[in-house]
């Protein structure tokens, strides 16, 4: 069963649900757009075979999807849920994870860059994951992998004004000139500081979202995006941090 992914008017979130053969809830999430969430799971997650049947509600907010959320794990008992099940604690997530997807890697770019690649590669029947992971095994020369074939030319392809979200040049940053061993001295007791300082910050966003803080509030305070909250909740930051 498919559930009808068209976002209602004025609906935000979605709270999805995913159900096996004989009808066992498996997983609860939340995601503004499914399609690119479930294929993110089917691609990471050992139990997506498992997966028979899903289903959709839409939330006004996000704070609501979450909130619905969280009430569905707790009242529901989803098998594969960690944050706020009873049966499964902090880090068991990692034995789902397929080996395949376990390293979980961050890039620079910007925001309107990253939304009209996403455009691009659905308007190719595709997802930025797999358009970008059969680039990097076409680039490094894997036998038998081919350049992905880009999209007709559409709207992704009109070069952004010049706003705070424009498009621009990058520019290489400059040469170290001599061995400047106390700055790189101060530079090495700094890292370290901010090193104790992130672990501190996982452990406290950990213990938030234990005690039913919403993820998106968690992020806000934090200053980091949902995505690092989850894999720090997962058990995955520290090892991201190091």
């Amino acid at each position: 069963m498919t559930p009808s992914l068209r976002r209602p008017p004025g609906m935000e979130t979605a709270l999805y649900r995913f159900f096996d053969e004989a009808g066992v809830l498996l997983y609860v999430g939340i995601a503004n757009d499914p399609r690119v969430r479930w294929s993110s799971h089917a691609g990471e997650k050992r139990w997506w075979p498992e997966v028979a049947a899903k289903s959709v509600e839409w939330f006004a907010t996000r704070a609501e999807a979450e909130s619905a959320e969280i009430a569905a794990i707790i009242g529901e008992r989803p098998q594969y849920n960690v944050t706020h099940s009873d049966t499964r604690r902090p880090g068991d997530a990692k034995a789902d994870n397929t080996e395949r997807y376990r390293h979980l890697a961050k890039v620079r770019m910007l925001k309107s860059q990253w939304v009209r690649f996403g455009e691009a590669a659905a308007a190719a029947g595709t997802n930025r994951s797999a358009v970008l992971q059969q680039f990097m095994a076409w680039y490094i020369g894997t036998p038998g992998v081919e350049c992905p074939q880009r999209p007709p030319a559409g709207p992704w392809s009109e070069v952004q004004g010049n706003g705070g979200d424009a498009e621009r040049r990058v520019r290489p940053g400059p040469r170290v000139a001599g061995a400047a061993v106390e700055r790189l001295a101060e530079v090495d007791a700094a890292a370290t500081k901010l090193r104790e300082a992130r672990l501190e910050l996982e452990a406290a966003v950990r213990a938030a979202r234990e005690a039913g803080a919403p993820l998106t509030s968690i992020s806000q305070r934090a200053g980091y995006s949902r995505e690092w909250v989850r894999n720090v909740i997962d058990g995955t930051g520290a090892k991201q941090s190091a």
